[in-house]
């Protein structure tokens, strides 16, 4: 556990007359604005309130999460994580966003070509889905289809106990010439994977969808599919609705003129946010974001700049980063506030790259962002990487030495048992 040093800064002073108002004045005078803290580098990162430090996590929670090839779990009440699960090797490109099941029972994750579920319960590990490559036994460096990043995972069918998965197949132009193939067209679509295990099938009639799949989601309530596809050729975006019962195109969703990077639908599956591209003055920030509500078409923009958008299980607020800095969003009165802020290693770094997150627990109470060093440099040197992990109910904070990465918060204080696989 990295060890840090708080204080609370930058007290609120009122002067008020008569003796009524005496006592409220004083106690708003004791109230701290702010919480600084000191890494074990000596950078600061500053919270937005009157934070307290506590040395293990809450006893209500369960963090899981990577680190490097490993999965690991920081039990509620304990202060350092433990591994419950190794990869096979180290394949960066093979792992995509994990999911807890609706019932908190199963935890699904990529590792490879292989859909994996561990009980969170008992930590018992087993394959759920393959996908098959064309060159079996030899390089797997090119998985054929491949999983297409979702930042929340897979989406759980509990109506088909299935999860659905959007796949991409590469053009014969990305891969070996031994690899190549007459019917390898770089399409997408939508696998629906027993969740117990068995064979997937082609969701949405069969029907194959030309282009890069950039980014997608799916309304269950809306029976829709939204994807965000860049055309091979003229590597233009834009954003196709299909319907999930025939696959048949019912709409699209027009692409900002700076761009879109990520779509993420709204908890109650109302609006989509459409993260922009680059802005001007904006370079290395990302142009922030734009809400688009899908019964009127009317669209709110979001702050100008901005990147890693999630919305809270409510969907009130988005918590994006910004620079070196944590922001939330208020979606009614479309105000941001900085909630931490980072002290860059060197002037200049305007986007850290080991700043990522942030994750919201399903109850919208607790934050995590990792808040490492900025490029290449803060890795191969060595800098801390820790993970911020933020109850904002109780106004306490727990500072965590490990880069995490792919966070789940799970609602069972100690899951998966004690075995290392």
């Amino acid at each position: 556990m990295t060890r840090s040093r708080a204080q609370c800064v930058g007290f609120s002073v009122a002067l008020s007359i008569g003796l009524g108002a005496l006592a409220p004045a004083l106690a708003q005078a004791d109230r701290p604005r702010a919480t600084e803290l000191v890494l074990d580098s000596g950078r600061t990162l500053t919270i937005d309130g009157a934070f307290a430090e506590v040395d293990a996590l809450w006893d209500d929670t369960a963090l899981v999460f990577r680190d490097d090839d490993e999965l690991r779990v920081l039990d509620g009440g304990a202060g350092e994580p433990r591994t419950f699960a190794r990869y096979p090797r180290k394949a960066w490109y093979g792992m995509t966003a994990p999911v807890l099941s609706g019932d908190r029972r199963t935890y699904f994750t990529w590792i490879l070509e292989d859909l994996v579920a561990f009980d969170t319960v008992t930590g018992d590990r087993r394959r759920v889905h393959r996908f098959p490559t064309h060159l079996a036994g030899l390089d797997r460096s090119h998985p054929d289809p491949r999983p297409v990043w979702r930042d929340a995972g897979p989406v759980e069918d509990v109506a088909h106990d299935a999860l659905l998965c959007l796949v991409q197949e590469e053009r014969n132009e990305a891969v070996a010439s031994w690899q190549r193939r007459d019917d390898r067209r770089g399409e997408h679509w939508l696998l629906s994977i027993p969740a117990d295990g068995g064979d997937a099938t082609v969701a949405c009639g069969g029907r194959t969808y030309p282009g890069r799949a950039v980014s997608w989601d799916v309304s269950r309530r809306r029976g829709e599919l939204y994807v965000l596809v860049q055309d091979h050729k003229t590597r233009e975006r834009s954003i196709v609705v299909r319907s999930l019962e025939d696959g048949r195109s019912v709409g699209a969703v027009d692409v900002p003129a700076e761009g879109c990077w990520e779509i993420a639908l709204s908890p109650d599956e109302d609006r989509v946010l459409l993260m922009r591209g680059d802005r001007p003055g904006a370079t290395g920030l990302y142009g922030g974001f734009v809400l688009h509500d899908l019964a009127t078409g009317e669209r709110r923009d979001g702050p100008p700049r901005g990147r890693e958008c999630a919305w809270s299980p409510d969907g009130g607020t988005v918590a994006y980063l910004e620079g070196w800095s944590l922001r939330l969003f208020d979606v009614r009165s479309g105000e941001s506030r900085t909630l931490v802020h980072g002290e860059p290693w060197r002037e200049g770094d305007a986007r850290p790259t080991y700043w990522t997150g942030p994750r919201w627990s399903d109850d919208g109470r607790r934050l995590a962002v990792c808040v490492g060093g900025e490029g290449r440099s803060a890795h191969v040197l060595g800098f801390d990487h820790p993970t911020l992990l933020l109850d904002l109910e109780r106004e306490e904070f727990l500072v965590l030495s490990a880069y995490a990465q792919e966070i789940t918060w799970s609602p069972i204080p100690e899951p998966f048992g004690e075995a290392v696989r």
